[in-house]
């Protein structure tokens, strides 16, 4: 069986899990694509919950990186060096990675998680100077 369908894909401020399969969402922005992120100063680094919702786990491990670029290419973040080992339980998939960085100014940019070395699901947010429509 695959790495499970992402079929939602929620950003917030922080996600934090808690007990009996729980996760605490901290400042939600909304379900990409429609998300809008006000910043006031792109000089300082913005920490992002990119909380991932899928299908059902196979019990198999798989390599999980993440990487975030500017619509036009730019890395912003570019995927570690070294993949997170990852076992999907069965049930519903939940992955929250946060990623903390320093974008280059207001725009479009993607989130993009890497599985087992293979771009597997990509979605799009905006940054606005300023506070968020």
């Amino acid at each position: 069986m695959p790495f499970p369908t992402v079929k939602h894909c929620m950003i917030a401020d922080a996600a934090h899990a808690e007990g009996a399969g729980k996760l605490a969402l901290i400042g939600f922005l909304g379900i990409a694509p429609d998300v809008e992120v006000g910043i006031s100063d792109f000089s300082r680094p913005l920490g992002l919950a990119f909380v991932l919702l899928a299908g059902d786990g196979d019990g198999k491990r798989y390599g999980i990186q993440v990487e975030v670029v500017r619509e036009d290419g730019t890395i912003v973040m570019p995927k570690s060096a070294e993949a997170l080992d990852v076992e999907l339980k069965a049930g519903k998939t939940i992955l929250s990675p946060h990623v903390m960085a320093v974008y280059p100014g207001p725009g479009r940019y993607v989130f993009r998680l890497i599985v087992d070395g293979q771009p597997f699901y990509e979605n799009t947010f905006k940054l606005l100077v300023g506070q968020a429509r």
